[in-house]
């Protein structure tokens, strides 16, 4: 099968993660091809998609109506003529000439985004039940595949000794409006104040990094937060097991891989109750669970944490087991074969 990924951009996010470890394991049984339309893109990752992947940079300018573009986008297409054209961002189609040569699969990585009209998508992914109901508000049917990860390559927890220095990771895009980084630090802050030792690493890069570094300096808390910046999987799947709990503060959510590797690690995680990631640890069954955007709470919710080490390590263990069975890439690509396989018998 030859199959065809769309994107605009090709930098550091969830999409990108899930697309490199999808396509690194298509290649071993399929022809495949990334084609990345804008000049955005990120060099370090492409260089982790496989050297048997064929990689198309169109180059074209950010919102640029240049009609050269689209028929450059076209002429890739008849080139490759794939099987399955798989996009990644819902208005690609509006460029592509003769969609009804091609089945096409289009996958929706996030609540609250900018979808309507209608789509000429053989098949809708929704990378979860949130993003699945999110998209029913529009309108649109989809199937759910989640999103997955390479569960072997994340090194695993060994010891678990919260006594009275919590070390938290947070990790994800440093955009306070939908992350909710300043929540945490607001947390920390009182913890603090309770004599509470904590300390906290972010990684990540983002818009928000310069209010998130002047809150530090205006609650004190500069022996407490460390920006580590932008770190890679591998240093990110290595050091994981070094923290003793992952928080995920987000305000709106429609997955979380970040979630998925702190559990795969072996870290107990708390997350804010927002769709994706309670879906992740089943509304609480293996993870602890924050009001959104309430910072008394998270500060309450992590002492718990503190308080309660043996029923931490215990929901930790089993989230670290569910996760591994349940997200690990290997079905994410299964689901996605079948999904192509169905949608071209259904074509024909």
């Amino acid at each position: 099968m030859k199959i065809l990924h769309l994107i605009f951009s090709f930098n550091v996010g969830g999409a990108e993660t899930m697309l490199i470890d999808i396509i690194n394991q298509q290649i071993q049984k399929h022809k495949v091809a990334l084609l990345i339309i804008n000049n955005q893109y990120n060099e370090t990752l492409i260089r982790k998609i496989n050297s048997k992947v064929d990689i198309i940079l169109l180059n074209r300018i950010p919102k640029s109506r240049n009609i050269v573009d689209v028929f450059r986008l076209n002429y890739y297409l008849s080139k490759i003529h794939p099987d399955i054209i798989h996009c990644h961002e819902f208005n690609i189609i509006k460029y592509i000439f003769f969609k009804r040569l091609y089945t096409s699969v289009l996958t929706v990585h996030d609540t609250q985004l900018p979808i309507h009209g209608s789509l000429i998508y053989n098949k809708i992914v929704a990378i979860s039940n949130a993003v699945q109901e999110d998209l029913k508000t529009k309108e649109i049917s989809s199937d759910v595949i989640y999103n997955g990860i390479e569960t072997k390559k994340i090194l695993k927890k060994t010891e678990y000794n919260i006594i009275s220095d919590l070390h938290i990771i947070q990790i994800s895009r440093i955009e306070i409006g939908k992350k909710g980084q300043d929540i945490l630090l607001k947390a920390i802050s009182l913890l603090k104040a309770n004599h509470i030792n904590i300390h906290v690493d972010f990684i990540g890069t983002g818009d928000s990094m310069y209010i998130l570094k002047k809150m530090v300096n205006e609650l004190e808390l500069t022996e407490n937060v460390r920006f580590l910046g932008m770190q890679d999987r591998t240093y990110i799947y290595s050091h994981l097991r070094e923290y003793d709990l992952l928080v995920q503060p987000s305000i709106f959510e429609g997955f979380g891989l970040t979630v998925i590797e702190g559990m795969v690690a072996g870290l107990p995680v708390l997350v804010s109750n927002v769709d994706g990631p309670m879906e992740i640890i089943q509304n609480g069954e293996y993870g602890f669970v924050f009001q959104t955007q309430n910072a008394e709470d998270l500060a309450k919710q992590i002492n718990y944490i503190i308080q309660h080490p043996d029923l931490s390590k215990k929901i930790a263990y089993k989230g670290q087991q569910y996760a591994i069975k349940k997200f690990d890439i290997s079905t994410t690509v299964n689901n996605y074969e079948k999904l192509y396989f169905s949608s071209i018998c259904h074509k024909l």
